[in-house]
C-alpha cells in the first residue's frame, strides 16, 4: 500500500514539474501572443511583435520589433514602431510595494503622427484605450 501511495505522489510530482517546465519554457511565446491579442483589442488596431525575450531569474526582459498600427480611417500603416524595448528590474523588489527599475532602453523608436477628419491617430488610439 505504501508503494502505491509513493508511486502516485511521485507521478504527481513528475507531472507538476513537467507542467512548470512547459509554462516557463513557453513564457516568451505566451507573452507575445497576449501583447498581440489584447493590445490589438484595446487600441482597435493591429499590434505585432517579432519576439519576446524574458529571463525572470535575472529580472531582464525585452520586446523586439513592436509595431502598433493605426485605427481605421488613417492612411499610414503604423503609429509606432520600436526596434526593441528592454527592461531590467531588481527581482528582489517585485513582490514589494515599490518595484525598482534599474534600466529601460528603447531602441529605434519611430512615431507617425497623422491628422485625420476627427483628429490625430495618436488621439484615436488614446480614445480607444480610454473606452476599453
Amino acid at each position: 500500500m505504501k508503494r502505491v501511495i509513493l508511486f502516485v505522489i511521485g507521478g504527481v510530482a513528475v507531472i507538476a514539474a513537467g507542467a512548470i517546465y512547459f509554462v516557463v519554457s513557453s513564457l516568451d511565446t505566451l507573452i507575445q501572443e497576449a501583447v498581440e491579442k489584447y493590445g490589438s483589442e484595446i487600441i482597435q488596431a493591429e499590434v505585432k511583435l517579432d519576439g519576446v525575450e524574458l529571463d525572470a531569474g535575472s529580472g531582464r526582459g525585452a520586446l523586439k520589433g513592436l509595431k502598433v498600427g493605426n485605427p481605421q480611417g488613417f492612411k499610414t500603416p503604423s503609429a509606432f514602431k520600436l526596434g526593441m524595448v528592454s527592461l531590467h528590474v531588481d527581482i528582489g523588489t517585485v513582490t514589494g510595494d515599490t518595484v525598482v527599475i534599474k534600466e529601460i532602453v528603447i531602441d529605434k523608436p519611430s512615431v507617425t503622427y497623422e491628422l485625420g477628419a476627427d483628429g490625430s491617430n495618436i488621439d484615436a488610439i488614446q480614445k480607444n484605450v480610454d473606452a476599453y
